[in-house]
């Protein structure tokens, strides 16, 4: 409650500050970009605290379910989601470049669902993704297993 009512005093302590020229070195300039940052580290906290005690609730935990599997394979799915991003949006792969925003971002949502059901099926047979399993096995310094 104390960083909302923060936010809330900075929000109107920045509407009190005169408007600064880019690049001005200033007082103002200082307590302007120092509020603004402020704002923004509280906005980062307060959707954190919406997170975890949305998480507490039941229904959010049965509905966030299915995303399990994809958290556990996290890196795996990062670096395949960079490798097939780069391949699908550059020059030298698909070049949907010309795309837009929109329909990009429906490309990239059908291709996180894909990633989400491989996850599943994934974890099914094998303790953990491919590339979790050569991290692990790098850290331990011995072979890990793999299959369940």
């Amino acid at each position: 409650m104390l960083a909302l009512a923060g936010l809330g005093l900075l929000y109107v302590a920045r509407s009190y500050l005169p408007p600064v020229a880019w690049g001005e070195v200033s007082f103002y300039s200082w307590m302007s970009s120092t509020t603004t940052n402020l704002i923004n580290l509280l906005t980062a906290y307060l959707w954190v605290i919406v997170v975890m005690e949305g998480y507490r609730l039941q229904k959010v935990q049965r509905a966030m379910a299915p995303l399990v599997s994809y958290g556990r394979m996290g890196l795996t799915n990062y670096i395949a989601q960079s490798v097939i991003g780069v391949f699908i949006f550059s020059g030298f792969g698909l070049d949907w470049s010309h795309l837009g925003v929109f329909l990009s971002v429906l490309v990239c949502l059908a291709y996180t669902g894909v990633q989400i059901v491989f996850s599943h099926y994934w974890l099914k047979k094998f303790r953990y993704g491919p590339m979790e399993w050569l991290w692990r096995t790098g850290t331990y310094m011995k072979w890990q297993p793999l299959a369940r």
